[in-house]
C-alpha cells in the first residue's frame, strides 16, 4: 500500500511540473494547482 501511495504522490508532482511549464496565464496555473491539490487530498495521497 505504501508503494502505491508514493507512486501516486510522484505522479501528482509530475503533473504539477507540467502545469508550471504550460503556456497559460498565472491565474490559470493557480486554479489548476488548486484543483490538483483538492484531488490529491481527496484521493488520500496528499498526507
Amino acid at each position: 500500500m505504501f508503494n502505491k501511495k508514493t507512486k501516486v504522490q510522484k505522479a501528482f508532482k509530475i503533473i504539477a511540473k507540467f502545469i508550471d511549464k504550460a503556456n497559460i496565464s498565472d491565474q490559470e496555473k493557480k486554479r489548476l494547482k488548486g484543483l490538483l491539490s483538492n484531488v490529491e487530498i481527496y484521493s488520500g495521497a496528499g498526507q
